[in-house]
């Protein structure tokens, strides 16, 4: 090993450990805070030694600019940003082998000098004062915050950097101590923090609740509602930002990050703004009076800002006293089962009969509101309780470096996460982390897609306008993002859904896919129910003449050779829009996956299935009798031989028809839709383009039904009870 050019890697973990195991947003984000935090605090401790960190460019990140002013006292009135944009690995220059040991035995104690008096000032403002009513507190509140961090450090030439953290990686040499008693809410392999176990029987329980009750007094409710028992680690996770001006120099407002319910509700709560206004208000003055008026404090309000939905806490005029703040309510609050439940929406009248009848009273309320017209002339109906989570992570970043100056890719990844806040904002969105290469986000489901799709083109701009110009970027090495974006029911745990978006992301879309790629994932409380994944442009599907299948009736051009696949599933989705008068019914998409399962030899499907199709099927006649079938029976059901829609005998909203020209083009665009999303589409072998002319690419063709699901999902905005 040479000492003139060596560099130093750090990496902090648990990562997964500490992220994933999260029950609430707040936990997710202050997990993915802390950690974004620390990891700058212990970048500031290897800069303080004179090495320089080269990887990821720190010279104008937000959070680590900040924790760098307050370290020499320039903080000024100005706090910290409240998204972490440091991540948990980087790298710095050091001159010798000596210098990296000291540089990470500094970086070491920076973190640990951080998290310690960021655990002390939890443990004063909220544990000291029921540390007599557990047992052994301080015991636990020691053992586990004391022995929780598993740095790794490597000092090694630029080639060997990666690959020497990787290998240092692998050595188990960070074990925790065995955790006894009974289990952290959030993180269970962690003893709660009371010391009781409630299986000793009823005096150990009352105890433990004791214990709790004293410290949600001053946590409050909503920061610790009835019944969490946490770990210590999970206690300061939750609770750090209350007391973030002592902790860690700033305050952080996070009093308004919206819950999974409310951002499932975005959508409705914007058309409810813009429809009936004078309803919402009435609801919003209505709830207020019955309410504590913290209901109205907690959330990001929806607002309007350049003619987009989006989410602010100071971004654009505040519009709520239109509607009497009725964007600031609690996500509950709009769901009729959720106001008729004493344990999700509390209410100030303490009597039984009387708190019934005015739930009773909210919930006609709410009713009226589904029943009242929108702009677009449909009901408003209930607000979906389907949310989106974004994971995104750039492809072969390690491959990347050996090819392009470390300086210049630190320079592109820099400029895409200054640009990531913006984007998801932009789609109604709030980022939980931004650092490097990574973002995780939170979105409505009507906005998550194009997210990605502009996510994914901003990183490769990114590195466009930033990588030298004259350099050939070799074959399979260009900088793609890949992203998993998760539909998800607001009452699922985050901790699972959490764990599906990884598993989405790095063995779906990397693995599976060959990266460069975006995996769909609808995650309903019953499990998981669609699973799509494509890469970002997708081959075309045509006919063996090479004619895309919707061009038969009127010739025209030759087709593009690939699709975006964003566009592909968006407009598959509006042929299903069943209130907006699609012509497809959910049953046609069963039919395609009964029969082409049979047609593919996959003898159970299950979401994610692929298979190939069977010599000599003609796949796109096929699809063309099903959808024709479809049109037959609802021109069957409504009176046939006759053009009717929405309410003029279709019963449903389903546009019907009459045979001729136009219902034969009506018919081929509805195939050519559904063609393009069947075929799978991979970085490492495109099968769909199987369709581009000629029965040999046809035999063999691997189709999916997935993009279907999904498809059907997003025309349905994520009501339940539509499956057949």
């Amino acid at each position: 090993m040479s000492d003139s050019m060596l560099f130093l890697s750090v990496s902090i973990g648990p990562v997964q450990g500490f992220v994933a195991q999260s029950r609430r947003t707040r936990d997710l984000w202050g997990s993915s805070y802390l950690l974004s935090y620390l990891a700058a605090r212990a970048a500031l401790g290897v800069a303080r030694t004179g090495a320089t960190i080269v990887r990821p460019n720190l010279e104008k990140d937000p959070l680590f600019k900040w924790v760098e002013r307050q370290a020499k006292g320039s903080g000024g009135l100005e706090g910290p940003p409240y998204v972490g944009t440091v991540p948990n690995h980087f790298v710095a220059r050091v001159d010798s082998v000596e210098a990296g040991r000291r540089a990470a035995q500094e970086a070491v104690e920076e973190l640990q000098r951080a998290w310690r008096h960021i655990c002390q000032v939890v443990w004063d403002r909220y544990v000291a004062g029921a540390e007599e009513l557990g047992v052994d507190v301080a015991a636990i509140w020691h053992r586990q915050t004391e022995h929780y961090w598993d740095v790794a450090w490597t000092v090694a030439d630029e080639d060997k950097a990666d690959a020497s953290l990787a290998r240092r990686k692998v050595w188990r040499t960070h074990h925790l101590p065995n955790e006894p008693g009974d289990k952290c809410m959030v993180m269970p392999d962690l003893q709660e923090l009371s010391g009781y176990v409630r299986a000793r029987g009823q005096r150990e329980r009352e105890a433990q609740d004791r214990f709790w009750a004293e410290i949600r007094k001053k946590a409050g409710p909503l920061n610790l509602p009835p019944g969490d028992r946490l770990c210590a680690i999970a206690l300061v996770k939750r609770l750090f930002a209350s007391v973030s001006e002592e902790a860690i120099g700033g305050r952080i407002d996070v009093s308004k990050w919206p819950s999974t319910v409310y951002m499932a509700a975005v959508p409705w709560i914007d058309r409810v703004r813009e429809s009936v206004p004078e309803q919402a208000a009435e609801y919003a003055r209505a709830v207020a009076n019955v309410a504590p008026r913290e209901v109205f404090s907690e959330r990001r309000p929806v607002r309007r800002t350049g003619g987009r939905l989006a989410l602010g806490l100071s971004q654009g005029p505040d519009t709520s006293d239109n509607t009497a703040g009725f964007e600031r309510l609690d996500g509950n609050f709009y769901h009729v089962d959720a106001v008729l439940n004493e344990r999700l929406c509390v209410l100030l009248e303490e009597d039984p009969e009387r708190s019934a009848a005015i739930r009773r009273e909210l919930a006609a309320r709410l009713e009226a509101i589904a029943r009242a017209t929108g702009a677009d002339g449909r009901p408003l109906g209930a607000p979906s309780l389907f949310y989106a989570l974004l994971l995104a992570d750039g492809d072969r970043l390690g491959e990347l470096l050996q090819v392009y100056k470390a300086g210049d890719v630190s320079e592109a990844l820099h400029c895409f996460s200054s640009r990531v806040q913006d984007i998801v904002d932009r789609h109604a969105g709030v980022v939980v982390y931004a650092g490097g290469d990574d973002v995780l986000a939170m979105l409505p489901l009507t906005t998550a897609l194009d997210c990605a799709r502009e996510l994914a083109a901003t990183y490769r701009d990114s590195f466009a306008s930033n990588l030298p110009a004259h350099q050939t970027e070799p074959a399979g090495i260009e900088p793609t993002l890949s992203v998993a974006v998760l539909f998800t029911h607001a009452r699922i745990p985050m901790n699972t859904s959490l764990g599906e978006l990884r598993r989405l992301l790095d063995d779906v879309a990397k693995d599976e896919n060959g990266r460069d790629s975006l995996a769909v994932g609808v995650l309903k409380r019953g499990g998981l129910n669609a699973q799509w994944v494509t890469t970002w442009r997708r081959p075309a599907f045509s006919d063996v003449s090479g004619h895309r299948v919707g061009q038969a009736l009127g010739g025209g051009a030759s087709p593009e050779a690939f699709i975006d696949a964003v566009d592909a599933i968006q407009r598959l989705a509006s042929h299903l829009d069943r209130e907006a008068g699609g012509p497809l019914s959910t049953s046609l998409l069963y039919r395609l996956r009964n029969t082409l399962g049979l047609l593919c030899e996959w003898p159970v499907w299950a979401p994610g299935t692929w298979g190939r199709l069977l010599e000599g099927v003609d796949l796109p006649a096929f699809v063309r009798a099903e959808v024709r079938n479809s049109f037959e029976h609802r021109a069957a059901a409504s009176g046939s031989g006759r053009e009717a829609t929405g309410d003029s005998g279709g019963g449903d909203g389903v546009r019907v028809i009459s045979s001729g020209t136009r219902n034969d083009e009506n018919v081929e665009e509805l195939v050519q839709a559904i063609l393009d999303i069947l075929p799978r589409s991979c970085r490492e072998r495109p099968e769909a383009h199987a369709g581009d002319g000629g029965e040999e690419g046809r035999r063999g063709l691997t189709i999916g039904v997935d993009g279907l699901l999904v498809a059907k999902f997003l025309a349905n905005r994520g009501e339940e009870g539509t499956d057949e």
